[in-house]
């Protein structure tokens, strides 16, 4: 710090000792200060935060003994060094008396100027240091902390005051160990110390409680503090935090035990070798399928095991391993058990690297005795082939319905968002939403026909009840159910048997499971076109929610029951496409769970859907976007009225200038008489289509952003926007969130 920041308070109570003490000062390049009293040297020191304060112990003005008992309890100026000086003999009781009360220094008067001045400059060097120091400790994470030699603190940083949950001056003079909740505190503190006296160092790690008894582990270092002489006085630390890695080391010697019990449980045969091929290890499958003890196998090598005819397999898969080919290699051998039969296995084999060096090998080998039969593999690989053959059939004609299809639902969503944007009639909203939840489950169905034909995306999953689906699942067909059946003078006994309780959160698409519940509702009225009992059951079975869904129709014949989830197979004649069961199966099975079946014969059937609960918490963010849109000129061009128009209302509604087209043409015209911040084309329309469109677009006006809007999914070329040519994809069926979403990132990047 320079001399001229760094200022010195000089009290005496006699003028001329403080101009000789300035002089020197001042020529050194502090800035000095005045006071002929302890009171007034005391108000100054206050206001001034002088960097040193040299006093005249002499009462009763200038009284250094006082000031510096003052200065010290001051906490804003306890560690401002302080210099006594005397110029008389009979002072030297007071001086003696200054340092025990807290002055750093002591000097006769008349002082040599320069003497006087190294004094000053030491003290304020060595403030700073105790300063910079302090400031660590003072502002360090870690505890920092002395004891006397019977544990007890004389002093703490506030990280360690905060972990104790209490003021520094309440945790001074208290044992440490009680402090921390340490069982035989006061006999930890002395072996502490007895460990400490014998090495001078220390490192211990306990188990301890923090304010509000949390559990932590605290890593100690401690060394010994000594006097001059070499006697230990006390003891000096820094306590760590070390919780989250005893913790990690703890979840990890677990894991490994998991993992050797799992080994040691697994029913194919597991084990490493060295690269000489000796076994290292094997686990008890592995005694099962060879028929040797594990002591035996340990002694041999592979080579004494596999087949001879087998064994330019093996070596020909460590070869490709070793020439870095092929990190895993999977094949098949037979091996020569000690019973002399030969067993087939399936292999998958990888080397062992330490320190970069291949050093064996680790595998895992499975019975394959027991496959099935060679007539059985080839029939399912025929229903296979037929079964692909019908789904690629499937995929060719779902593409185009499913665009037209999207056009249509973009039209009754889009129009049901912005009437629920406007009307406040309860009522209305009330058949608005069920129109959008409708729609929503539209969507859905139609982003599955096109996952038959490879263009559809995943469902998003969220927390849902499943008890909630199923009611919704049963308002969605109570016209079915209800009225339509009143008509037909037939009766439904329709009821829904909750026994969860509340605790049946799952991770789903509400969509996908509605239209599972709704499928097995709409078949099971199928099943009593007489009418009868319909009964939906919930329950939960551990970390499982069960759906019965039971009804008292003719039942299934046992012959047509393994067919049932099959795609296309129907007992319902013309009436049925055999889709229903078969989507609803995969559904399920997509969504981690399972669906079964039970029937007999003229007492009903009933379906179990079995989903996993959630294990965390979901929330599904739809808070709307509060800060209002950018106004910008949005050029829409759709050859469909109703998407067009709709379209046109949903960008209206959320504030833009619209234009919107038929066509090409039309879109280039309005291009070259104007200019537009966005152009949102369809894919798909006669004259030309959307990517050609944008592509001219791009050309006629460079600074409009560009959106493809399209029913057909994955379609659109996955590089169409990294190469620039699309600023976004829009998917239908379009919604006015999804559309204020997509305006929000487009004019947000083209700031």
């Amino acid at each position: 710090m320079d001399r001229e920041r760094q200022s010195v308070l000089i009290v005496a109570d006699d003028a001329d000792e403080r101009a000789l003490v300035r002089a020197a000062l001042d020529s050194a390049g502090y800035r000095t200060l005045e006071a002929s009293g302890a009171e007034e040297a005391y108000r100054l020191a206050a206001r001034e935060r002088p960097a040193l304060v040299f006093s005249d112990v002499a009462p009763p003005r200038a009284d250094g003994v006082a000031l510096a008992r003052r200065l010290r309890a001051d906490p804003q100026l306890r560690h401002t060094p302080v210099v006594l000086a005397s110029a008389r003999f009979t002072d030297t009781a007071s001086v003696v008396e200054g340092i025990e009360a807290g002055a750093d220094e002591y000097v006769e008067l008349p002082a040599d100027p320069l003497r006087l001045v190294a004094v000053v400059s030491r003290l304020l060097e060595r403030a700073r240091a105790e300063a910079h120091y302090r400031d660590i400790v003072e502002h360090a994470s870690d505890i920092i902390y002395t004891l006397d030699l019977a544990g007890r603190l004389t002093s703490l940083n506030p990280a360690g005051a905060l972990f104790l949950g209490r003021t520094q001056e309440d945790a001074v003079g208290r044992p440490f160990a009680e402090l921390l909740g340490l069982e035989a505190g006061d006999d930890w503190a002395r072996r502490a110390v007895e460990e400490l006296r014998r090495s001078g160092a220390r490192e211990a790690q306990a188990r301890v409680r923090r304010a509000g008894g949390e559990a932590r582990w605290l890593e100690f270092a401690e060394s010994l503090v000594c006097d001059r002489a070499g006697a230990p006085v006390g003891v000096r630390g820094v306590a760590r935090d070390v919780t989250a890695r005893v913790e990690a080391k703890e979840q990890l010697r677990r894991e490994r035990e998991q993992y050797a019990r799992v080994v040691e449980s697994a029913s194919d045969m597991i084990f490493t070798t060295d690269m000489a091929g000796r076994y290292t290890s094997v686990n008890r499958a592995g005694e099962l399928i060879a028929g040797y003890a594990r002591e035996q196998l340990l002694t041999m090598t592979w080579r004494e095991i596999v087949a001879p005819d087998q064994q330019p397999v093996v070596e020909e898969m460590i070869a490709r391993k070793l020439a870095g080919r092929e990190a895993v290699t999977f094949y098949e051998i037979e091996i020569v058990a000690r019973d002399g039969r030969r067993v087939p296995l399936e292999v998958s084999s990888q080397l062992i690297h330490e320190d970069g060096e291949a050093t064996g090998v680790q595998g895992i080998a499975r019975d394959v005795t027991e496959r099935r039969r060679a007539e059985a593999a080839a029939l399912e690989r025929a229903e296979q082939a037929a079964e692909g053959e019908k789904m690629r059939s499937l995929g060719q004609l779902s593409a185009g319905v499913a665009h037209n299809f999207n056009n249509a639902l973009t039209a009754i969503l889009g129009r049901a968002q912005l009437l629920l944007r406007s009307t406040t009639d309860e009522r209305q909203r009330r058949s608005l939403e069920v129109i959008q939840t409708a729609a929503h489950d539209a969507a859905e169905i139609v982003r599955r026909v096109q996952t038959f034909a490879r263009r559809g995306h995943e469902a998003e999953f969220t927390e849902v009840a499943l008890s909630a689906v199923v009611s919704d699942c049963l308002q969605l067909t109570r016209t079915r159910w209800e009225a339509d059946a009143r008509a037909r003078g037939v009766r439904y006994d329709v009821r829904f048997e909750n026994g969860a309780g509340g605790d049946d959160a799952v991770s789903a698409s509400p969509s996908e499971m509605r239209e599972v519940f709704v499928n097995l509702i709409f078949n099971a009225l199928d099943a009593m076109p007489e009418g009868g009992e319909l009964t939906l059951r919930e329950r939960r079975e551990g970390d499982e929610v069960v759906v019965e869904v039971s009804d008292t129709g003719a039942g299934v014949p046992p012959a047509l029951l393994e067919r049932i989830f099959e795609p296309f197979f129907t007992t319902k004649g013309a009436l049925g496409s055999g889709l229903g069961l078969a989507v609803s199966y995969g559904i399920v099975a997509r969504h981690g769970g399972t669906i079964s079946v039970e029937s007999e014969p003229g007492r009903g059937t009933t379906f179990s859907v079995r989903l996993s609960c959630c294990e965390t918490d979901g929330c599904d963010d739809t808070g709307g976007l509060a800060e209002d849109l950018p106004r910008r000129r949005v050029l829409v061009v759709d050859d469909e009225p109703p998407v067009r128009d709709v379209l046109a209302e949903m960008l209206t509604e959320l504030g833009q200038d619209v234009t919107a087209v038929a066509g090409a043409r039309e879109a280039f015209e309005a291009l070259d008489s104007a200019a537009f911040d966005l152009l949102i084309t369809d894919l798909s329309m006669p004259d030309t289509d959307g990517l050609t469109l944008a592509a001219a677009a791009r050309r006629r006006a460079p600074g409009t952003r560009v959106a493809l809007a399209t029913g057909y999914g994955q379609s659109v070329p996955e590089d169409a926007v990294a190469s620039g040519l699309l600023d976004a994809v829009l998917n239908k069926p379009l919604q006015l969130r999804d559309v204020e979403r997509a305006l929000r990132k487009l004019f947000a990047d083209a700031r």
